[in-house]
């Protein structure tokens, strides 16, 4: 159906209706659709094309007596091939390279601060998902002897993430041993994730030339990593701007609501929601494009950030009646301050 083909008058006529549309959150009638963009044309021309559009799937009647609405493939057809983009305002740019540019400490907080900044911008639920721990960057790990032979390790992460886990040591472990093995280690494990550093850990205890008294140091590292590896841990998800979303007409209706509701409690939904979406570049998914069946009401527009070893996504989720021409390079733009916010940290 995205690939039909449309004469230029239906062209004008779906562009005309989506943005009247998107403006009003009414359904369009014909006459004013008209009126409104000043076609050459008589209302009753425009509502015969309009006609043919709903019979292509392109156009709906909520009511008998109502306008018309698009569909989700009316939407998609309207943003693959009649979209024109619009440069986000000076006053957007400002805004997002405003609350992006305080102190930043972690990647964590940086990017909670960046889905209340892109919700606010956009006036819809901002998103920004960090990279989970099995695809994260280690910085540095930590080993804090506790009392009983027990050990506290903990994982630092690039992205400001820590992770702990308690196991036991031998005496042969602790002291000096302790102490040296871990510094050799951090000398070499920064920007390794955690795959790559328990293959680096193995193939030390295998070596000839590893010191008698690490070899059991290395054992619980690896034992350690392969702990979080096990662990069924996901990506983070921040969100900022709920209330925008929720000022939308369309979710006056509780049962559309309760899905956002749902996403914003399990933020799992929303990840699933987007799985195969890691590609470069901005993705736009669509109502019922949604592989989350009560995420059909909604739409999201997401671009990939990367700085380094650090990559995510960012972007919006809203009603299916958003303004692509706006939000897309807004959000493409985000992604670039994003991933230039990043290296400088």
């Amino acid at each position: 159906m995205r690939n039909m083909e449309l004469t230029d008058r239906q062209k004008e006529v779906l562009r005309a209706v989506v943005l009247q549309h998107v403006r009003t959150a009414e359904p369009v009638a014909s006459r004013a659709l008209a009126r409104r963009f000043q076609m050459a044309v008589s209302p009753a021309t425009v509502r015969n094309v309009m006609v043919d559009l709903e019979e292509a799937g392109l156009l709906e009647q909520p009511h008998t007596s109502a306008g018309r609405v698009p569909t989700d493939v009316g939407y998609r057809v309207f943003v693959d091939r009649l979209m024109v983009k619009e440069a986000p305002t000076r006053e957007e740019i400002v805004l997002l390279r405003t609350e992006l540019g305080h102190e930043r400490r972690t990647v964590e907080s940086f990017l909670k601060r960046t889905s209340r900044a892109l919700g606010k911008a956009a006036d819809q639920l901002g998103i920004a998902i960090s990279p989970g721990i099995r695809a994260g960057a280690l910085a540095r790990i930590e080993a804090s002897p506790l009392a009983g032979g027990r050990l506290l390790l903990g994982f630092a992460f690039v992205s400001g993430a820590v992770r702990t886990i308690h196991t036991r040591m031998d005496k042969d472990e602790a002291g000096a041993s302790l102490s040296e093995a871990m510094s050799w280690v951090n000398r070499r494990i920064d920007g390794l994730g955690l795959k790559d550093l328990s293959r680096f850990l193995e193939r030390e205890i295998g070596s000839h030339m590893l010191p008698a008294d690490w070899r059991g140091v290395f054992g619980l590292l690896r034992e350690a990593v392969e702990m979080l590896l096990g662990m069924e841990e996901g990506e983070q998800v921040h969100f900022g701007g709920a209330a925008n979303i929720m000022a939308q007409p369309e979710f006056s209706d509780p049962e559309h609501l309760r899905p956002i509701v749902a996403m914003m409690e399990q933020s799992d939904l929303l990840v699933r929601s987007l799985a195969g979406a890691e590609e470069e570049g901005v993705r736009i998914i669509i109502g019922r494009e949604n592989k989350w069946r009560p995420m059909r009401h909604c739409s999201l527009v997401v671009s990939t950030y990367q700085s380094g070893s650090v990559r995510g996504r960012i972007g919006v989720v809203g009603p299916i009646r958003m303004p692509y021409p706006r939000l897309v390079p807004l959000v493409e733009r985000a992604a670039e301050i994003v991933s230039r916010s990043l290296e400088s940290m």
